[in-house]
């Protein structure tokens, strides 16, 4: 695992949730230099917010120019249906569980929104 790196991941159906708390604090974090390396993770719901509203988009868009790495469950993308156009946004749809428990198991830096 990358030292000081942080993974964030975005549970909540809540949009305010990743722009008031999620992306806000990505950007303030990177921009202050609290991270080398950041990732924000979309599981479960987000990943349909993530796909149908473009000003989330937008905010996603500037979160990713500073760094972060984007990525969707690959599973809730294709089970929602937004597999296709999350990718085409330029986020990685990807397996995430096997990387959740290796960042677990390592007591890697992880926060939950």
């Amino acid at each position: 695992m990358q030292q000081n790196r942080l993974v964030v991941v975005w549970l909540s159906a809540d949009r305010r949730a990743a722009a008031d708390m999620a992306l806000l604090y990505l950007r303030e974090s990177l921009l202050a230099g609290d991270w080398q390396a950041a990732e924000l993770w979309l599981w479960g719901p987000p990943v349909i917010l993530a796909a149908k509203d473009d000003a989330l988009l937008a905010e996603l868009r500037e979160t990713a120019s500073l760094g972060v790495r984007l990525s969707a469950c690959m599973d809730c993308a294709a089970r929602y249906g937004v597999a296709q156009r999350l990718a085409d946004e330029g986020i990685a749809v990807r397996g995430l569980s096997a990387e959740l428990t290796k960042l677990l198991r390592a007591r890697e830096p992880l926060l939950l929104i």
